[in-house]
């Protein structure tokens, strides 16, 4: 087999990858619109002239012709990149304490908070001028905003801040990805409602009859636990799921199924395809199927909130059926190339999101892998057969998905074999009574039994993967892969699978060297933080929480009461550093806790203060720092850092500083009011301090 007739099969795959180049050199740097304008309208005219003098028909002038089309597509990946980061604009001023928006999303409940975006309008011009998310304080008979409505907010837009901790989740890139760059914290009483938009779209139209929906499972169903879980599955929202279903999803290499995708559109078509097949025996009967379930998929898109992954999965089974339609049976990689060029083209940010980049690789991955894993065991047996085969389609999507999974997710689920020859089955039926439900929403007793089944389908499969999560296991949750690791895996792959289509030698040495490199990397990796020693002051507002780490193992100390959990502070904002560093469970301790005598931390004078020692490093640690408000000395503590989780006080007429210390560092426990001034005299004597709240988590290697 030749590689130049493969990729001559798939027409849009050089196009597409000249656009996906287009789009990265966006990100790393930006040139003036006109120029990219002018050079690709000169690779269009240039390959336009090429085409008139016929040079393309002769083998040695055909790559000018290609290169000219590559030019042209990857010029348009750079200018649709380009066209999305100018629409994301800051505000030029926030000094306005009244905003008009409209509401973008469906609002949700959020601890106690209802949360939503909002498009913010200029008060220049009436165009939409950015998003923001919304958290809204309700009181007990305030109104809940709806899609579409416009309200005026008193509030002043915070904008929201990238990572403040080593490793952590990039939560304002994601949401800069969506257009959103502002937070807003509006107080009840604060916001109004100025009017309804005028025109009912059909996606307000979808939103409000999926509301509708679940507002009547719910009044049928009010507090059954499985609620959340239909919710995810059906309708695209993860708001009611419990940390506890969310870990057990997660730990069985399940989550897939609470995320509408491919699976559920596939399914939904497949599941209409028979509903309707009397249509095919009408005039025109398989384009007005066509049209018909096509339409009904859209709509369905537009009820789950037309997410990224549901938009994708639409587009490519809309695009699969229509070539069918007109007799053109199209390569499933042709089919993915288009999907993916035109989303892309009008989705640019996609290109950097995880569930993109996750949706099309298991694809690809089972289109390739899944014959040859199937091939390798042929039961003769009916049932040993189908299980082989869910469980092919298993190993083949986490085969191609590993790199990714292991870069993004930081874990692998060892069941996720079993866990999916019993989800994949039950999601399939679960999606097909929950259309049963769509066609009994107007007859309230068949709609109340049909949603019994529904849930006690859901009972089932939520038992079943809590049953797996419990199962032994090795501790696989920690996994860490930095860029160049997760590229050596990357290209490990590609050449086992060049060297399973073509039999090439080459293939194998550049397998090898993958893998090689991949080791290398990470026995290094291993080697430098067996030698790692550290102090770490995180990020984690209102609180502190203060890290030392030497080799693969740590302690962290906190300020929090043991009334307070902070499993999701220490989650988000210390774990990926931890993983990162390969230090498996730390010891996590309270200041509040007696039992820090006995942990190296020697008590001072006031309420919960302690000192301490850590290498050749003092350090510390001030819950209370009034305490020595007044106090008088002979001489001053010296110590090298000093933590202050509350106010300093100034100095007394007379007194003299308590402490001197070359870093004084201020944490995320003090309140946004707390300011220290070098040219003031407080209790604490510095040569220089760190404000964590500003400046996020303060590293000091120790050497």
């Amino acid at each position: 087999m030749d590689i130049s007739r493969d990729i001559k099969s798939v027409p849009v795959l050089r196009p597409f990858v000249a656009m996906i180049i287009g789009i990265l050199a966006r990100g790393f740097f930006s040139l003036p619109e006109r120029l990219v304008l002018i050079t690709a309208s000169a690779s269009l005219l240039f390959f336009g002239g090429i085409l008139i003098l016929r040079w393309a028909l002769k083998p040695t002038h055909s790559w000018i012709s290609g290169l000219a089309v590559f030019l042209f597509f990857m010029c348009a990946g750079f200018m649709v990149s380009s066209r999305f980061h100018y629409k994301i604009k800051p505000l030029a001023d926030v000094s306005s304490r009244y905003w008009i928006g409209e509401v973008l999303t469906e609002p949700q409940f959020k601890n106690k908070l209802l949360r939503f975006d909002i498009s913010i309008f200029s008060r220049d011009t009436v165009a939409a001028f950015c998003k923001s998310q919304v958290f809204l304080q309700l009181g007990k008979d305030s109104r809940i905003p709806q899609i579409g409505q416009y309200v005026v907010i008193k509030t002043v837009p915070e904008r929201i801040k990238g990572p403040t901790n080593p490793g952590e989740f990039n939560y304002a890139g994601y949401l800069e990805k969506r257009g959103v760059l502002y937070r807003c914290f509006v107080k009840e009483g604060e916001w109004s409602v100025l009017c309804k938009k005028e025109s009912r779209s059909l996606k307000i139209t979808s939103i409000r009859f999926s509301r509708q929906l679940w507002s009547k499972i719910e009044n049928l169903e009010s507090g059954n636990e499985n609620l959340g879980v239909l919710y995810a599955v059906a309708l695209g929202s993860k708001s009611l799921l419990t940390p506890e279903i969310r870990e057990a999803y997660a730990a069985t290499g399940a989550m897939h199924v609470l995320a509408v995708s491919g699976l559920h559109v596939g399914l939904i078509w497949m599941v209409l395809g028979y509903i309707f097949i009397w249509v095919k025996k009408l005039p025109a009967g398989r384009f007005l199927q066509f049209i018909v379930i096509s339409g009904l998929i859209w709509f369905y898109a537009l009820m789950t909130g037309m997410s990224p992954s549901v938009v994708r999965s639409a587009g490519m089974f809309t695009l699969v059926s229509f070539g069918k339609i007109i007799q053109k049976e199209s390569s499933v990689y042709n089919s993915l190339s288009i999907s993916a060029f035109f989303g892309l083209l009008f989705s640019p940010q996609w290109l950097t999101d995880a569930g993109f980049q996750l949706s099309y690789t298991a694809v690809l991955s089972i289109v390739f892998f899944q014959p040859k894993v199937s091939s390798l065991f042929n039961p003769r047996i009916w049932l040993l057969r189908k299980i082989w085969d869910i469980s092919s389609v298993s190993i083949a999507a986490q085969l191609g998905t590993l790199p990714l999974t292991l870069f993004y997710f930081n874990r692998f689920p060892p069941w996720f074999i079993l866990s999916n020859l019993v989800v994949i089955p039950l999601v399939t039926l679960i999606m097909m009574v929950f259309i049963v439900l769509l066609i009994s929403a107007f007859s309230p007793i068949l709609f109340g039994l049909v949603l019994k089944v529904l849930l006690f389908v859901i009972a089932i499969m939520n038992s079943s993967l809590e049953f797996i999560e419990r199962l032994p296991s090795p501790h696989m949750d920690s996994i860490y892969l930095s860029d160049f690791q997760m590229f050596c895996f990357v290209f490990f792959l590609l050449a086992l699978s060049a060297f399973i289509r073509y039999r090439k030698n080459k293939f194998v040495f550049m397998g090898f060297t993958a893998v090689l490199l991949l080791f290398s990397s990470g026995t290094l990796q291993k080697y430098n933080s067996t030698r790692h020693k550290e102090m770490v002051l995180f990020s984690v507002p209102g609180k502190m929480m203060l890290g030392f780490f030497e080799g693969n193992s740590g302690r962290i100390l906190h300020n929090a009461p043991d009334s307070i959990d902070i499993t999701g502070s220490y989650n988000f904002s210390c774990k990926p550093y931890l993983i990162e560093r390969r230090i498996h469970q730390p010891e996590i301790s309270s200041l509040c806790d007696s039992s820090m005598h006995s942990a190296g931390l020697r008590e001072i004078p006031g309420n919960f203060n302690y000192f301490c020692r850590f290498g050749n490093k003092t350090i510390l640690i001030l819950n209370n720092p009034d305490y020595f408000s007044g106090w008088n000395v002979d001489k001053p503590l010296v110590t090298d850092f000093v933590i202050a989780n509350n106010r300093i006080p100034r100095l007394w007429k007379n007194q003299v500083p308590v402490f001197l210390t070359s870093q004084l560092l201020l944490s995320t426990a003090n309140s946004r009011y707390t300011q220290v001034n070098l040219g003031d005299l407080y209790v604490v004597k510095p040569d220089y301090y760190y404000d964590a709240r500003i400046s996020g988590a303060f590293r000091y290697p120790l050497r």
